[in-house]
C-alpha cells in the first residue's frame, strides 16, 4: 500500500511542477484533496487518475483536461 502511495504522490508532484512551470496558480487546498483521493482510489480499487482527461463544456466550447 505504501507503495501505490508512493505511486500517487509521484503524479501529484508532476502535476504541480507542470502547474508551476505554466505559471498556472496552484490551489493548495483543492490539490492536496485530490491528492488524497487519488491514494485512496489506487488502493482500494487500484485505479490510478494520472493520466485520466476528461471533456466538458464552457461557453459552448469542449475543453478537455485532466481531473480537476
Amino acid at each position: 500500500m505504501v507503495g501505490l502511495s508512493k505511486e500517487c504522490m509521484k503524479g501529484t508532484l508532476q502535476r504541480w511542477i507542470k502547474k508551476s512551470q505554466e505559471g498556472g496558480r496552484i490551489n493548495m487546498i483543492n490539490e492536496i484533496s485530490l491528492m488524497f483521493t487519488r491514494i485512496i482510489l489506487k488502493c482500494a480499487i487500484g485505479e490510478s487518475l494520472d493520466e485520466v482527461i476528461v471533456d466538458y463544456w464552457v461557453n459552448g466550447e469542449n475543453v478537455k483536461s485532466d481531473l480537476p
